[in-house]
């Protein structure tokens, strides 16, 4: 799986032309439920929380 950075993910959306900026984004999952994404701070201890120890990475998650 290739790394991919929060400026790549920027870069790619920026490609997106302004008038579908505006559109939902969903994720699609495998069982065909359409979910809505959130971004999160996923920490060395593994936790989600801004309570955690060293910063390791940003997770996309989601929610119904």
């Amino acid at each position: 799986m290739e790394k991919k950075t929060i400026d790549d993910f920027i870069k790619d959306l920026q490609s997106i032309s302004p008038d579908k900026r505006k559109l939902p984004l969903v994720v699609d999952c495998p069982n065909g439920m359409e979910v809505y994404p959130s971004i999160k701070m996923r920490f060395k201890d593994g936790k989600l929380s801004v309570f955690g120890g060293e910063l390791e990475k940003m997770v996309i998650t989601w929610q119904d």
